[in-house]
């Protein structure tokens, strides 16, 4: 999506290539990011438009695509963004859960397993809407990570070792973080309507303060 986009923004196509272009741009994502034995042939691809392409016009946009990239597939996405964080780890000891310390919970080891769960869910599902292209990538992911923290009532919300690790403060997160909620409590309301109404203006730290619904989050 990223090199599809890109390409839109610097070179116009007609509406009949745009399909050989997501084609190209998802075979060369599949190069570059995909391990070897997993990426499409031609032929296979092809049928996606029921091979309407010939292998010469998938080649010739191919090039056309690297040549509008200066051949640089090296594009950091969110999920790079949210990987990276999680293998830092986004939660700490001292956090706690439901007002008392995580250390001493019974969910313990369910949280960092839960937080990656919906830090990659919220990144994935964002990446759906192309409003949230507005955000940088960085910041979409650390947004994500904590609105994952705020979910799961693991609080502080955004403590010091993530602001160091992100180089972003709590409140340079909430517009993105209520961006966020919003968007899945429309896609999921009922799983998500009630959080995001908790949190309305997320204006100050003690606006976000852990809620009673961690149980049904946690599917419970």
């Amino acid at each position: 999506m990223a090199y599809f986009d890109f390409v839109l923004q610097r070179q116009a196509q007609r509406k009949s290539e745009l399909q050989l272009v997501a084609m190209c741009c998802t075979l060369l994502a599949a190069k570059f990011q995909g391990p070897e034995e997993k990426v499409p042939q031609i032929s296979e691809l092809n049928t996606c438009s029921k091979n309407t392409y010939s292998r010469e016009q998938i080649v010739a946009m191919e090039v056309s695509i690297l040549q509008t990239l200066d051949w640089r597939l090296d594009v950091l996405t969110p999920l790079h963004f949210v990987d990276h964080l999680l293998a830092l780890g986004v939660a700490s000891l001292d956090d706690t859960l439901d007002g008392a310390p995580l250390r001493e919970s019974e969910k313990l080891e369910k949280i960092p397993r839960r937080l990656r769960q919906f830090s990659e869910f919220f990144v994935r599902l964002c990446l759906e809407n192309h409003e949230f292209y507005a955000f940088a990538p960085s910041l979409l992911a650390a947004a994500s990570v904590a609105t994952s923290r705020y979910v799961l009532t693991v609080q502080p919300l955004w403590p010091g070792f993530l602001a160091a690790r992100t180089g972003y403060s709590e409140a340079e997160l909430y517009p993105c973080m209520q961006a966020v909620l919003q968007y899945s409590s429309l896609r999921f309301p009922q799983k998500f309507e009630s959080l995001a109404a908790a949190a309305p203006s997320m204006g100050t730290k003690s606006e976000i303060s852990p809620r009673t619904a961690t149980a049904s989050v946690l599917g419970e």
